[in-house]
């Protein structure tokens, strides 16, 4: 990866630090080692990304529930 792509990436992400129970750590680790994922970053980014993506169909799904019962 070039130069100016590394950057252009790092500006569009923000560091964070978390604390996550070494089982997960674990599960993370193995898909990288599969090759799944490049590194652990990109794991954690994936799953992230389906998470709210999945809270944000729920929350989507309640709203339509409590209109529909109105």
């Amino acid at each position: 990866m070039s130069d100016l792509l590394q950057r252009r990436k790092r500006e569009s992400t923000k560091i964070i630090s978390f604390h996550i129970p070494p089982h997960l750590l674990k599960m993370i680790d193995e898909l990288v080692e599969q090759g799944v994922f490049t590194n652990r970053s990109a794991a954690i980014r994936y799953f992230l990304a389906k998470g709210l993506a999945e809270w944000q169909q729920i929350m989507q799904s309640r709203a339509k529930m409590v209109v529909g019962y109105r």
